[in-house]
């Protein structure tokens, strides 16, 4: 069977982080390495992590410029044929490598990906719910079609078109992916349920629309597709916001001269 590397990023996770370990520890088939990158957290992240030395192979505590170039730098340092990345705070299922490495035997594909569980925690309850890729990689021209966090991807594909662009702060991995699309990459849907992904964090806002234009633009794709639409709508609803703030501040500050 192929050997597998997995690498999380964390920065300031104390809360999240072991959730994410816990999950590789607990895999039917373990990986061929463990790789822990570390922003340089203050946080007491480093201290949940010296807490696993059987399960984290190789780990690094330092500032970095970004969650794209933390991930860059784990996949410089990683030595299996097949490279998942699972961030701090997202998890893998028991059967998740297990079931993508069996998938891999039998295909050619250079990226392998499958479905997410998404979920989003409140103070008294979660809410998760299944999601299926809405389409295949031939979509990846109008959307990002492929959810990352599920992405098993060849060192080989790393090697032969390169990293993450870090230019990018939120959308990187939708131009790898478009990137890859391009440049010929095989890609194969498992049909199993592989990461768990919490939402929120950097990938929220209206960022990742906006980063989605210029990606669509760079590539030349017709910029009236979905990610303008919903960039739009972003920015009119935080307009809206911004006005609604606006005007809660001039009303209580007329209540309280009324008072005084």
């Amino acid at each position: 069977m192929a050997t597998v590397s997995i690498v999380t990023i964390a920065f300031n996770d104390v809360k999240r982080i072991e959730r994410t370990i816990r999950s590789i520890r607990d895999q039917l088939r373990h990986p061929d390495q463990y790789i822990v990158m570390d922003g340089g957290s203050e946080d007491g992240t480093t201290d949940i992590v010296a807490r696993y030395p059987d399960v984290i192979t190789t780990y690094s505590s330092e500032p970095d410029e970004g969650i794209y170039d933390a991930m860059n730098k784990g996949i410089r340092v990683a030595t299996g044929e097949w490279i998942g990345i699972v961030n701090a705070g997202d998890f893998y299922f028991p059967w998740t490598i297990n079931t993508v490495l069996q998938f891999a035997e039998s295909s050619d594909a250079d990226i392998l990906h499958g479905n997410q569980m998404v979920f989003t925690e409140y103070p008294s309850f979660s809410y998760f719910r299944h999601k299926q890729p809405s389409s295949n990689s031939e979509d990846l021209e109008n959307k990002p079609s492929i959810f990352h966090p599920t992405c098993f991807v060849k060192k080989a594909l790393y090697e032969r078109i390169g990293l993450f662009d870090e230019s990018y702060r939120v959308d990187a991995d939708y131009e790898f992916l478009l990137r890859a699309k391009r440049e010929g990459a095989r890609f194969a849907y498992v049909p199993q349920t592989l990461t768990g992904f919490q939402t929120g964090g950097v990938s929220g806002g209206c960022t990742r629309f906006s980063e989605g234009y210029r990606i669509l633009k760079e590539y030349g794709i017709p910029r009236y597709t979905s990610n303008t639409v919903k960039l739009l709508r972003c920015l009119l609803r935080k307009a809206i916001a911004f006005v609604v703030d606006i005007d809660r501040r001039v009303e209580k500050k007329r209540l309280q001269e009324s008072k005084s």
